[in-house]
C-alpha cells in the first residue's frame, strides 16, 4: 500500500492545523466586524430618529414663518415647550445611551443651554422639567429669541450628525 514518510505527514499536518487556524482567526474577525457594524446601523437609526425628533420645532422657528399672523405667545409657546419638548427630552437621553463620554457630556451642556437657559449648572439627567421660559415670547414680537432657540436647537442636532 502506499506510506507516507513522516516528512509528508509533518507538512499535512501543519498545512490542517494553518487551514484550522486561518478559519478560526477569519471567523473572530467576521465575526467582530460584523456587531461593529450592527452597532453602527443602530447608531444610525438612533441618530436620524433623534435629529427627526427636533426638526418640527426648527421648522416652526424658521424666519419665513414670522409672516403667520395667527402665531400668539400661547400657540408659539404650546408648539415649541408642550408639543415638542416631551419627544425631544426622550430622544436626547435615549440617544445618549450610544455616545461616548466626552460627547455625552457636550450633548448635556447643548441640552442644559436649551432646556435650562438659565441655570448656571445642569440640575440632572435629562428627565428634569424645563425652564424654556425664552419660549414664551411670541416670535414675530421677538426675532432675536426666536433666533436665538434656533441656534440651541440647531447645536443640539448638530451632535447627532452621524453618516
Amino acid at each position: 500500500m502506499f506510506e507516507y514518510s513522516t516528512e509528508l505527514q509533518d507538512k499535512m499536518t501543519v498545512e490542517v492545523y494553518s487551514i484550522i487556524i486561518t478559519g478560526i482567526v477569519t471567523f473572530i474577525i467576521g465575526f467582530y466586524l460584523g456587531k461593529k457594524n450592527i452597532k453602527y446601523q443602530e447608531l444610525l437609526r438612533a441618530s436620524r430618529e433623534f435629529r427627526e425628533a427636533f426638526l418640527p420645532a426648527l421648522v416652526e422657528l424658521d424666519p419665513i414663518d414670522d409672516i403667520k399672523e395667527y402665531y400668539t405667545n400661547k400657540t408659539f409657546s404650546h408648539n415649541i415647550v408642550t408639543r415638542h419638548f416631551e419627544k425631544q427630552r426622550l430622544a436626547v437621553q435615549i440617544f445618549s445611551e450610544y455616545l461616548s463620554t466626552r460627547k455625552k457630556n457636550k450633548l448635556k451642556e447643548a441640552w442644559r443651554e436649551y432646556a435650562f437657559p438659565h441655570n448656571t449648572k445642569f440640575p440632572g439627567e435629562f428627565d428634569e422639567i424645563p425652564s424654556v421660559d425664552y419660549c414664551t415670547v411670541n416670535p414675530v414680537d421677538d426675532p432675536q429669541k426666536r433666533d436665538l432657540l434656533r441656534k440651541r436647537i440647531s447645536k443640539i442636532v448638530s451632535l447627532g450628525k452621524y453618516e
